[in-house]
């Protein structure tokens, strides 16, 4: 999160919205810390903290004008209406939302889980490789060379996969990290370019 939030070239946004029980971890000091600077020297804030749900503003009372990202972070404990809201009518009011969470099928389906574009997706156990298999990826490539991409780009303590549910398969759908693309062998065979997977650089 925090490579995408202050990485130059992954987010465009004018405005930064955390909710998060654990405002203290370091990520979020760090962030503090990137924003403070940023207000000495633009004379303009940049993020917002909450830690209270009451805090939270509502979807509506964004400007449309500005490109806003609101982060919500260990909230599974709470209600889950704010988070509905954003995922459902963020998008007409110049809003990304992101929503970090330990298990992504506990998360409400139909108003967030169906509304999400991008995920990212770090190590998993088998059941929740199958159920994501399962979900998301079924249909164009089989189980185990999902499973052998999923545990290529896990490989590190902190990698991740990326499934990209606006991109076709061929095109930038499933990827090692944000940048490097994977190809299923499927589509390569029916595009001549041979029948393994090919990691590409976007």
């Amino acid at each position: 999160m925090l490579n995408l939030l202050l990485t130059d070239g992954y987010l465009n946004y004018n405005k930064l919205y955390v909710y998060s029980k654990s405002l203290d971890q370091d990520k979020y000091r760090l962030v503090k810390q990137w924003s403070d600077s940023l207000r000495k020297t633009l004379q303009n804030d940049i993020a917002t903290f909450y830690s209270s749900q009451n805090e939270i503003a509502p979807v509506d009372k964004h400007d449309k004008k500005q490109k806003t990202v609101v982060v919500f972070d260990d909230v599974m404990m709470q209600s889950q209406k704010p988070m509905a809201e954003y995922f459902t009518q963020g998008r007409h009011y110049n809003v990304d939302c992101f929503y970090l969470v330990q298990n992504f099928f506990e998360v409400p389906k139909h108003a967030i889980r169906d509304n999400a574009n991008l995920l990212v997706v770090f190590r998993q156990d088998l059941k929740n490789q199958r159920a994501l298999y399962d979900t998301y990826v079924a249909g164009d490539m089989a189980f185990e060379e999902f499973a052998s991409f999923f545990k290529h780009c896990t490989r590190d303590h902190h990698g991740f996969c990326v499934i990209d549910l606006t991109s076709d398969p061929y095109a930038g759908k499933y990827r090692n990290g944000f940048d490097e693309f994977y190809i299923p062998e499927l589509y390569n065979v029916c595009s001549g370019q041979g029948s393994r997977g090919q990691r590409q650089t976007d």
